[in-house]
């Protein structure tokens, strides 16, 4: 990773010598190899786990997942007995690594001008500019691709009593495509999914069959009925048979897969081959075609514009202020991320205002505080959010304080208006409420399992349970929060606080099917999978408590911080609310600063050493992306030169330089220990890549010209 800055300010004085006009530049620019993602354990959805000699559907590889109900023979003994060894099977998907650049780069601009109009009311004009490529982790993975933004500012001020301003963003996604799609794209341009299991089926019916049967510790239905075996002692003895013979099943899987593969028929084209010309034609034609054209290419030229106001009156009696603010989305998806297909053009607007009083009582040691917020959507009614708060401060060193509030939470333009193709499901926002009470149901996807596993699946039809989805409402919440801040001793800093949450229609997202079936065989005609934007029906509390210490000497700090953050959500429901947080977490350091570097008497010497810890939690993503991030830890340490004379610092460190969570981890061989410390790979998403260790080199050199 390169990386490199530059940051030049200048005021300029008017007749009088008062400053009048400033300005500032920055620019940044960085270029990097990213880590790659290459994860390659079975999903939380897979079928089957690693050892399955049919495969299994792999994190980091798409195009390998569980999508029909013709690769299982596990149902019944009819199939086991049919197709001995063939089991649940899986087409072998693209691992990303092959499907993405992992290159990296950012440009970054960014100017403001700053006027004052008189001593105490300033203008400001800015404007920011970025633009870069780099992989990205949302409800899919994506690669950014020379993807560019664009904000413009104006705002007028006075520091302290009132403001007003407005910014424009606009976005451009350039070249941008969803990885994973991308490889589902690939898999169905050599043929459908269900035409290559029926291939694979007939394959291993007639060339592995007899093979597996003819091995010399095979036992028939014939031999079995001899012994007095009943079905279920069968099954049992052919499971163990195929552990004890795997790398001989796996072999005949492989020798299946590649004449499948192979294949050049009228439904089926030969797979595409990554590192061969085809695949990359292939690949490279998907990735410039948009969705809507069957491709895995995004068009973004979105705009949001924002204004905003505030005006604090002083009386006597108190300090009030009051605000506004108003917005206006404008999304441009061509209908590749939004419903904004054909003429179909969205808007969305939000309004809203705020008023607020604040009174110092008690010798000005006790300030209470209450506010009024109400906002509108144009696709929801109104809603209030009033707060009030208390302050005490028995002396400057000692700040207690306590406040109750109730928050609103609209649904995002996502929940709003999402209409996304991932792949295995479609991510759908909930507006227009497809799935209310009378519409079309969902499916559970545990009754449909249920379903698929069942041998007869006109049978299973029965098995099947549906429920709805209502249109998406804004999610309310009350919270009590109380802390204390103070110093101790003149050398002790702590800050500590709880917080308790009750939510009320909580925003998640509901996984359903919805399909229809074939009467007198209970085949699927047709079967969709959508993750709907949703509300949860029951009440969610969240609660936290955060602590945190520092300890100063004269030119050493000591520091210590712990958050506990749980989620407590209906015992029944069933909506998925991404919390994505860990219970536990802390953070221990220790930083120096003017210290004496060694065999000199310069006090130019600096360094820093943190250790931090984060438990194991899952992580909800999309149908893909959703997984337990283990237990990890992370050390970073650097130290410092300055050199005071032409105003360069050289700093060197390293993020990540060891864990040592594997030491104490009864999971990790105790031979293998010492290794993962030294090699500390961490997952911080479901999905994304595994980080390690990361060394560098900084130098910063500042130029004061006043």
């Amino acid at each position: 990773m390169l990386e490199s800055c530059v940051r030049w300010a200048q005021v300029f004085k008017n007749k009088e010598g008062k400053d009048r006009f400033g300005y500032k530049v920055n620019v940044f620019a960085m270029r990097a190899e990213d880590w790659f993602a290459e994860n390659y354990s079975a999903t939380s959805n897979s079928p089957t786990g690693v050892d399955n000699p049919g495969r299994y559907d792999a994190v980091n590889s798409y195009g390998d997942e569980d999508v029909t109900t013709n690769n299982n023979y596990l149902r019944s003994y009819q199939e086991r007995r049919d197709r001995p060894g063939l089991g649940i099977f899986l087409r072998n998907g693209f691992n990303e690594k092959d499907l993405v650049d992992y290159n990296t780069y950012n440009v970054k601009a960014a100017l403001s001008l700053h006027y004052k109009i008189t001593d105490s009311v300033e203008t400001v004009v800015s404007s920011n500019y970025s633009t870069g490529s780099t992989v990205y982790q949302g409800d899919n993975r994506y690669r950014l691709d020379e993807v560019q933004f664009f904000q413009h500012k104006l705002e007028f001020k006075q520091e302290g009593k009132w403001f007003v301003r407005g910014y424009v963003t606009h976005e451009d996604a350039g070249k941008t495509y969803d990885i994973y799609t991308t490889g589902l794209r690939l898999q169905e341009a050599a043929g459908d999914t269900r035409e290559w299991n029926t291939r694979y089926t007939n394959l291993w019916s007639s060339w592995m069959r007899p093979k597996v049967e003819a091995h010399p510790d095979y036992i028939n239905q014939t031999e079995a009925i001899a012994l007095g075996w009943s079905s279920e002692t069968w099954i049992a003895w052919q499971e163990g048979f195929i552990q004890d013979n795997l790398a001989l099943i796996q072999g005949y899987h492989a020798q299946v897969l590649d004449s499948v593969n192979t294949l050049n028929t009228a439904q089926l084209d030969p797979r595409y081959e990554p590192g061969t010309a085809r695949f990359n034609e292939k690949r490279d034609e998907i990735t410039s075609k948009r969705f809507t054209e069957n491709g895995s290419l995004f068009f973004d030229r979105s705009a949001l514009y924002h204004g905003m106001a505030e005006y604090r009156f002083k009386p006597s009696f108190a300090e009030i202020t009051v605000g506004g603010s108003g917005r206006m989305y404008r999304p441009n998806t061509a209908g590749t991320i939004f419903k904004d297909t054909a003429n179909v053009v969205i808007t969305n607007w939000e309004v809203g205002g705020y008023l607020g009083i604040e009174k110092k009582v008690l010798r000005e040691k006790l300030r209470l505080s209450a506010t009024l917020r109400v906002d509108k959507n144009e696709n929801f009614k109104e809603q209030y959010s009033p707060a009030i708060s208390a302050v005490w401060m028995p002396k400057p060193e000692h700040v207690v304080r306590i406040s109750a509030s109730r928050a609103v939470r609209n649904p995002t333009l996502a929940d709003q208006y999402l209409y996304y193709n991932v792949g295995r499901a479609i991510l759908l926002g909930n507006i227009e409420g497809q799935f209310e009470e009378g519409n079309d149901s969902l499916i559970t996807l545990e009754s449909f399992n249920d379903y698929r596993n069942t041998p007869s699946l006109l049978e299973g039809i029965s098995k099947l349970d549906y429920f709805n989805v209502d249109r998406i409402r804004p999610e309310k919440v009350i919270t009590l929060e109380t802390g204390y801040r103070g110093t101790l001793w003149e050398k002790f800093y702590v800050d500590l606080s709880a917080y308790t949450s009750w939510y009320t229609d909580f925003i998640g997202y509901l996984i359903g099917i919805d399909g229809t079936f074939e009467e007198t065989t209970g085949f699927p005609l047709t079967l969709q999978v959508y993750r709907v934007a949703a509300n949860s029906t029951q009440e969610v509390r969240t609660q936290g408590a955060n602590i945190g210490a520092n300890y100063y000497r004269r030119k050493i700090t000591y520091s210590a911080n712990y958050s506990y953050n749980r989620l407590v959500s209906g015992e029944n429901d069933p909506i998925i609310p991404a919390f994505n947080t860990p219970l536990n977490k802390f953070n221990i350091a220790f930083t120096g600063h003017d210290m004496r570097i060694p065999w000199t008497d310069k006090p130019d010497l600096g360094f820093g050493i943190n250790y931090k810890y984060v438990e194991a939690y899952v992580f909800e993503g999309s149908p893909q992306f959703t997984g337990r991030i283990p237990s990890y830890d992370m050390v970073d340490a650097q130290v410092n030169v300055k050199f005071p004379k032409p105003g360069l610092t050289v700093k060197v460190g390293c993020s990540n330089l060891f864990g040592l969570v594997p030491l104490f981890d009864e999971a990790v061989p105790s031979d293998e220990r010492l290794d993962r410390v030294w090699n500390n790979n961490v997952y911080l998403v479901y999905g994304g890549p595994a980080v390690g260790r990361l060394g560098y080199l900084q130098l910063i050199y500042e130029l004061d010209r006043r």
